[in-house]
C-alpha cells in the first residue's frame, strides 16, 4: 500500500484540499498588511527611506530587503504548518501531487512577488493605500477559491488548477518588473 494519488473529489477530498489551501494561505496573506503599514509609514516620517537611499543601496536593492523581511516569517509559518498537514495526508496515503505543487511552489512564489509589489507601492506612495491591493487580493483568495471549489467549479487537486496558479504567478512577477522601472531616487524621496 503506498501513497495514492487522489483524482475523485469526494467532499472529504474538498474540505481536506482547502485547509491545505488556506493554511499555506493566511499566514502569507495576513504577514503582507501587518509588516508594511506601520514600518514604512515610521520610515518615511523619520526620514530613514531617505538616509538609505542616501547611501550606495539601489532603490531595488531596498524593495528587495524589505519584501524578504516581510515574506520569510510568513513564509516559514506557512511552511511549517502545511508541512504538518501534509504529513497527516501522506499517513492516511491521499496526497494530491498538482495541489502540493501549487501550495508549496505557487502560493510562496505569488506572495514573494505579492510582497514585492506592495514594498514597491510603499515606496512610492502612501504606504497605508499601497496595502489595498494585497487586502483586496487576499480576500479574493481567502473567499473565492474555497466556494469556487465547494461548487465544484474548480478541483484544487487538478494540474489544471496547477496551471491557473502559475498564470497569476507570472503575471504577478510581470506586474513587479513594470513597477520596478518606476522605483528611483527620485520618485521614492518625493512621495508622501
Amino acid at each position: 500500500m503506498g501513497i495514492k494519488y487522489i483524482v475523485g473529489d469526494t467532499s472529504n477530498d474538498v474540505i481536506t484540499d482547502n485547509i491545505l489551501f488556506l493554511i499555506g494561505l493566511i499566514p502569507l496573506t495576513i504577514g503582507i498588511p501587518l509588516f508594511t503599514t506601520t514600518p514604512f509609514t515610521k520610515e518615511k516620517v523619520n526620514g530613514v527611506m531617505s538616509s538609505l537611499l542616501s547611501t550606495k543601496l539601489t532603490p531595488d536593492d531596498i524593495c528587495l530587503g524589505k519584501s524578504l523581511a516581510i515574506f520569510i516569517p510568513g513564509l516559514l509559518i506557512s511552511y511549517l504548518s502545511m508541512f504538518i498537514f501534509t504529513i497527516g495526508l501522506i499517513i492516511r496515503h491521499q496526497i494530491s501531487i498538482p495541489l502540493i505543487c501549487t501550495v508549496f511552489i505557487m502560493m510562496p512564489l505569488f506572495f514573494l512577488g505579492l510582497s514585492i509589489w506592495t514594498v514597491q507601492l510603499s515606496m512610492l506612495n502612501s504606504p497605508e493605500l499601497a496595502i489595498a491591493p494585497s487586502y483586496l487580493i487576499g480576500l479574493a483568495l481567502f473567499i473565492g477559491i474555497p466556494m469556487l471549489s465547494v461548487m465544484q467549479i474548480i478541483t484544487l487537486q487538478s494540474w489544471y488548477f496547477f496551471r491557473i496558479a502559475l498564470i497569476v504567478t507570472a503575471s504577478m512577477w510581470i506586474l513587479v518588473v513594470v513597477f520596478k522601472q518606476a522605483l528611483t531616487k527620485e520618485k521614492i524621496i518625493l512621495s508622501k
